[in-house]
């Protein structure tokens, strides 16, 4: 072996040793982005999910639906029709 053989070999092991050095923290970060990516995805889903569910809601009562505007009034407001007791639990 030639002292350019050994140079180069020298050379190649910095240069990897480098790579390594600079793509093992690179690594780490895509898989922890990965893992956040995935979280986002989850929530933006059931968020997804929810204004369905909300949407829905929303045209049931711009339709006019006696029984969804009672259950509005109901659950959110606390009305009662007359002559009913309403108790709350807690």
């Amino acid at each position: 072996m030639t002292f350019r053989d050994i140079l180069l070999i020298i050379v190649c092991l910095i240069m990897f040793g480098a790579a390594f050095v600079w793509l093992t923290p690179a690594i780490s970060d895509i898989r922890i982005l990965q893992e956040e990516l995935q979280a986002l995805q989850m929530k933006h889903e059931a968020q997804q999910q929810e204004v369905a569910q909300l949407q829905k809601e929303i045209d049931a009562l711009r339709s006019g639906k006696p029984q969804a505007v009672e259950r509005v009034a109901r659950e959110k407001f606390g009305y009662c029709r007359p002559g009913e007791e309403v108790f709350h639990f807690e």
